[in-house]
């Protein structure tokens, strides 16, 4: 009895080591296209900007073609505008994780990849600002749950696909849309982010 648990035990070990030396990290940096849109009732406005975005992640296989991807990343979101008498900017920074899951389909070494998954990003820091006339006002973004600050977790999905290289360098491009309505307390008003981001990367242990 105590021979067959011991076998057991040491079987489970050795797969569990097998399994945790097929994972595979890396670190991606890009560029997003950030959307911040305002939606009262039917009438929306969207001001876009670009932003930079970079983070580690984890290849963790489930089978030869499956893989489970979690990641960690900085992203700048926000959005710029301007009409004939005003200019409005608002940069929103974030610590963004997704739980990505990845289909590969390989071809001698390298791979073609596509992946979807939640994301869950909270807000470190924000800040927007109004020109008018030359005059320029800014404040900092105050997060919290009054009617006055800004939600700092934001949930979203994104959907993305790429290509890696045999040698563990690869490219992606991807598509961000925010959930979750950013403002307090507001049933008629509505602010979510959305971005296009692309991305290159290097896996390390590749072959």
């Amino acid at each position: 009895m105590k021979k067959n648990l011991l076998l057991l035990l040491l079987s489970v070990s050795l797969a569990a080591t097998t399994g945790f030396s097929q994972v595979k990290y890396g670190f991606q940096a890009g560029a997003v296209y950030s959307s911040l849109k305002t939606k009262a009732g039917s009438v929306s406005h969207t001001a876009s900007t670009f932003g930079p975005t970079a983070g580690i992640l984890a290849d963790i296989p489930i089978n030869e073609n499956l893989v489970f991807q979690p990641s960690v990343n900085y992203v700048q979101k926000g959005g710029k505008s301007s009409d004939d008498m005003y200019k409005t900017s608002t940069s929103i920074h974030y610590i963004e994780v997704p739980l990505n899951m990845l289909y590969r389909i390989n071809s001698e070494g390298s791979s073609f990849f596509i992946g979807l998954g939640p994301v869950i990003s909270p807000a470190i820091s924000g800040k927007s600002s109004i020109t008018y006339m030359d005059e320029t006002i800014s404040e900092k973004i105050d997060f919290g749950s009054d009617e006055d600050e800004m939600k700092r977790l934001e949930f979203s999905g994104n959907v993305f696909a790429g290509y890696e290289f045999s040698n563990g360098l690869f490219v992606s491009a991807g598509y961000n849309q925010g959930i979750s309505n950013l403002l307090n307390d507001s049933d008629d008003v509505t602010l979510r982010n959305s971005f296009i981001a692309i991305k290159v990367g290097f896996k390390l242990g590749s072959k």
